[in-house]
């Protein structure tokens, strides 16, 4: 349930925050460099990154928070274990929206250049919401396996890492496939894409791979 800063020269800790309560699962930062962790008990926190103190708590959504992005505006949107998404004002945490209910986990969540919205579900579908409302644009293709991680490139392409131990790559204008990934053998969990485009996953194997 804590938060640490790792120093990027040496990973050395620079901070640990306090202790949440349990697993710390959805993280995120914002442009300023604000933290904010999506704890087991529903509340999400926003952590000063100097020292990791909280900044403001959340009101509780009553339903574990997985997926946690910032847009490039510094907004917050957390995907909840009851499978709403949620927009928050990043000066208190107030809720500015709630989704439609999707009936499932919000375990994935990015955000893209342009500031729209992608939700990874437990039913193995990949939605991009739009930021004003939280309403669908499209929906993905079923793959079949909980889409867990999600990125997007500095281009606005959108990568999703599911249980079936692949990762695909989606058009943002519609959601379809350009590209699927070998079989990892082994659940994709977190996703990240650096400033030139390459994607980074992690899998339930201990493994990264590039």
């Amino acid at each position: 349930g804590k938060v640490r800063k790792l120093d990027p020269s040496d990973g050395s800790t620079v901070w640990t925050s306090a202790d949440f309560g349990d697993y710390a699962h959805g993280l995120a930062c914002d442009p300023d460099g604000y933290v904010y962790v999506g704890p087991d008990d529903g509340k999400v926190r926003k952590l000063d990154p100097s020292d990791g103190s909280t900044v403001w708590t959340s009101a509780a959504f009553g339903s574990e928070a997985y997926g946690l992005a910032c847009d490039p505006d510094g907004y917050v949107y957390v995907g909840t274990y009851d499978g709403n998404v949620r927009k928050l004002d990043p000066s208190d945490g107030s809720v500015i929206w709630t989704s439609a209910d999707f009936g499932d986990h919000a375990y994935g969540l990015a955000c893209d250049p342009d500031g729209y919205v992608y939700a990874g579900l437990q039913d193995g579908k990949v939605r991009k919401l739009d930021p004003s409302d939280g309403s669908v644009i499209w929906t993905s293709a079923d793959f079949g396996s909980s889409a867990y991680g999600l990125a997007c490139d500095p281009d606005g392409y959108v990568y999703a890492g599911l249980q079936d131990g692949k990762v695909r790559k989606l058009d943002p204008s519609d959601g379809s496939v350009i590209w699927t990934s070998a079989d990892f053998g082994s659940s994709a969990y977190g996703l990240a894409c650096d400033p030139d485009g390459y994607v980074y996953v992690g899998a339930y194997d201990g493994k990264v791979r590039k």
